[in-house]
């Protein structure tokens, strides 16, 4: 399902004129109500779309009633777990009822229908399959997240192979570099031969140097040894030439081994270039290595964090949404169907069996069909108490008076009663959830109707204008720069004294007891639940038989509300 698109709502009934009606109430939200005429079309549509938040099923149809097609629907594996409300005029007994939750629905209303209360089931099952669709959205993001640390980690992987490879070739030229070495220090050490083997030549040279000059001068000495000495010289001559020759030879192959020694050097110097231009690479490399390990490891974490705090969220959304399921569950099925059954049989008594009950068994009976009904209007304040926190916040401008009117036509017989008159002047519009405002002024007005003096007729007085707030005084809880708007709804009843100016916003706070003024104690704490979700506050002021006065101040000029 598409951000925002509407949700889709299967009616089933045989009677255009109903699913009009439904269709109509449904027509305020953003559903798209899909009809089908019988159980049969029902079935086709579920066969071919099957993205319902819920079906709303009438239960008397020809060919094939609701109960069948709901058996037929929980057959289905994909929809075993879409919720089903049956609507009927006829299911007044237990029987009934046990064979709609037997056949697979969650709940039922029974015709004709009130749009308030259709319009808040609704709105739970609707809320409960968008969470659901949310969580859904949610699992799948966080799959593709770890697809792409997947990845990360393939790559960081590669680059480690990279440079083990790297390493793997800087081994190679450090053993070359230290075979040439090797290959320098034996050349150095044949040339340090020759130099020896050169200087004792030399060495010998003199020697035979020195031992020319004696026979030079024993030659001069001894005139008749000179061609003996001469013939010695001679072949001592040709000694030396010899020698002379091997020197030569010798400096060559010297001169041969210097060269090959420096070749040798500049080859060391280029490879130890080359060597240092490697290791330069490699530290590179090694660097960016780093660099992505860390980046990688913030991901991680980030990853992680983010995995972490969506499971929070998504455990969250669990709880609420099997809190919510709960009470709404227990709320209109286990603690209302024992009331329910109450009320049925206790009625059935006093119309069958009252002719043998006596005076006092009426009396019990009567009692007890009272209380019972308090129970039922008690679950459903709480209900309504619970659901105003969770329905949307959506506000529409709205003129005050037409809200006041339609409070008006629905209590009208009480205010006949109470010879009551609705005071309503200087009231303009508001953009406001209306719903929400209509409860509160019912509530509002019901209980100014009820709190009423004897005797005296009831006078309800309700005005509203546009305010600075550093012209209100509300111990400092407005903001002195914004604009408020101010309603006030005053009346002339009992009252109360001032020092419980505070506690008639309680839940089940109660200042009379039942046998005086009948009430749960939660229609002014769901009088100030309203206010706030306005992002406004209440207050309270009254004397003892001096009435009562409520101040509802509500911001004029924010973006989400204004006056």
């Amino acid at each position: 399902m598409k951000a925002n698109s509407p949700v889709k709502i299967l009616l089933v009934d045989d009677l255009p004129e109903n699913l009009f009606a439904l269709e109509l109430i449904l027509s305020n939200n953003n559903y798209k109500c899909v009809k089908a005429n019988s159980g049969n079309d029902a079935l086709k549509i579920l066969l071919h779309e099957q993205d319902f938040a819920l079906l709303l099923m009438d239960v008397q149809m020809p060919a094939m009633d609701g109960f069948e097609t709901v058996e037929l629907i929980r057959e289905i594996e994909t929809l075993k777990h879409v919720p089903i409300i049956f609507l009927t005029a006829s299911m007044d007994n237990s029987m009934h009822v046990f064979k709609g939750y037997q056949a697979g629905a969650i709940d039922y209303m029974v015709k004709p229908l009130i749009p308030e209360i259709l319009n808040a089931k609704v709105a739970v099952f609707v809320e409960l399959y968008l969470k659901t669709h949310e969580l859904l959205v949610q699992n799948d993001e966080k799959e593709k997240r770890a697809a792409e640390l997947g990845v990360a980690n393939k790559e960081l992987a590669f680059q480690n192979g990279e440079k083990e490879k790297r390493a793997a070739e800087l081994g190679v030229a450090n053993k070359e570099l230290a075979f040439q070495n090797d290959e320098k220090e034996k050349r150095a050490a044949e040339l340090g031969v020759a130099n020896k083997e050169l200087a004792f030549q030399n060495g010998e040279k003199e020697k035979r140097a020195a031992e020319l000059g004696v026979a030079n001068k024993e030659l001069a000495f001894q005139n008749d040894e000179k061609e003996k000495r001469a013939a010695e010289l001679g072949i001592a001559n040709k000694e030396l030439a010899f020698q002379n020759d091997e020197k030569e030879k010798r400096a060559a192959e010297l001169g041969v081994a210097n060269k090959e020694l420096a070749f040798q050097n500049d080859e060391k110097e280029k490879r130890a270039a080359e060597l240092g231009v490697a290791n330069k690479e490699l530290a590179f490399q090694n660097d960016e290595k780093e660099k992505r390990a860390a980046e990688l490891e913030i991901a991680n974490k980030e990853l992680a964090f983010l995995n972490e705090e969506k499971e929070k969220q998504a455990e969250l959304l669990r709880i609420a949404n099997r809190e919510l399921l709960s009470f709404t569950y227990i709320s209109s099925h286990d603690m209302q169907e024992p009331l329910r059954k109450i009320q049925t049989f206790i009625s059935i008594i006093l119309k069958e069996e009252k002719e043998t009950l006596s005076h006092n068994g009426k009396d019990y009976f009567q009692r007890i069909q009272s209380s019972a009904e308090r129970m039922q209007k008690l679950i459903i304040d709480l209900l309504a108490y619970s659901r105003i926190n969770v329905t949307d916040r959506k506000f529409e401008k709205t003129e005050l008076s037409i809200i006041i009117d339609d409070v008006k036509e629905e209590l009208k017989d009480t205010i006949k009663d109470k010879n009551a008159t609705i005071d309503a002047v200087e009231l303009g519009s508001a953009n406001i959830i209306p719903f929400q405002f209509r409860q509160l002024i019912y509530n509002l007005m019901s209980n100014a109707l009820k709190f009423s003096r004897v005797n005296i007729p009831s006078l309800i007085t309700i005005k509203s204008k546009i305010i600075k707030g550093s012209k209100l005084n509300v111990e400092k809880k407005l903001l002195p720069e914004k604009n408020y708007c101010h309603i006030t709804f005053k009346d002339n009843g009992i009252g109360f004294e001032p020092q419980f100016s505070e506690h008639v916003f309680g839940v089940f706070q109660k200042l009379h007891s039942k046998d005086v003024y009948m009430g749960t104690g939660i229609g002014l704490a769901i009088v100030k639940k309203i206010v706030e979700n306005h992002n406004g506050i209440i207050t309270a002021t009254s004397e003892l038989n001096k009435g009562a006065t409520f101040d509802i101040y509500i911001p004029a000029n924010l973006r989400e509300f204004f006056c």
